[in-house]
């Protein structure tokens, strides 16, 4: 692929890109991650193509195989239209309203759970699902992974995934969109609250370096090939 130019006013950011067949990325330092209070999670996407289901961020509970305790998101797709779910145990919690159209567009999801088990879904800063929708706690025993998993795997880029311990509200979530899909996060008013943050301009090939914490991910099936420039 040629290198992009970076105009006038524009900046280089980077994404992992998602083959859609058998591509992820495991953090296995984090394989005890405990959603039983607050959480956040976001990240940005753009599919690329059109699977009947695909994980794009979960976690594996320690049930029968193929039993997922954390399912952040699956996307369904067809039509050029796609709703982001979350799910506990094969068991859908919610879900956003139908984006359309979806394909090679890049959306912003956030997912914030506060400690009273209420979840809300924003879409690019923007309420889409929920509140009072309460889910039990949310639990990974085997591994994180982002890209792909029991469901299968979505084909899509994805720019800088993070987990925080902290619930956000609609402030704090237009915030985080409005840094943009190369945003610094460090920016943000809740950074002390986030707790992993894994943004492909500082990955190596085969490392997704989180700069936050110390769980660090690592490529599955993918290579330096994966870590694709971008312009804004």
């Amino acid at each position: 692929m040629a290198e992009l130019i970076i105009g006038e006013g524009q900046s280089e950011v980077y994404y992992y890109q998602f083959d859609g067949v058998d591509e992820k990325i495991t953090m296995s330092s984090l394989a005890s991650v405990d959603f039983s209070g607050r959480f956040t999670f976001s990240f940005w996407a753009r599919l690329t193509g059109t699977p009947a289901n695909g994980d794009i961020v979960m976690g594996q509970g320690s049930g029968a195989a193929g039993t997922w305790a954390v399912r952040l998101a699956q996307v369904n797709v067809g039509n050029d239209e796609a709703r982001f779910a979350l799910y506990n145990n094969n068991t859908l919690i919610m879900q956003t309203t139908l984006l359309t159209p979806v394909l090679d567009t890049v959306i912003n999801v956030l997912y914030t759970r506060n400690n009273t088990d209420n979840v809300r879904i924003y879409v690019n800063g923007v309420l889409d699902a929920g509140p009072n929708i309460k889910t039990d706690d949310l639990t990974s025993t085997t591994e994180f992974r982002l890209g792909g998993g029991a469901t299968g795997y979505a084909p899509m880029d994805l720019w800088s995934p993070m987990l925080s311990a902290w619930n956000f509200n609609e402030t704090e979530a237009l915030e985080l969109y409005n840094l943009g899909r190369g945003g610094d996060l460090s920016g943000h008013s809740q950074y002390g609250n986030m707790r992993n943050w894994w943004p492909a301009d500082e990955a190596v090939a085969p490392t997704a370096f989180d700069q936050i914490g110390s769980d660090d991910g690592t490529f599955v099936n993918m290579d330096s090939g994966n870590i694709v420039q971008d312009v804004i």
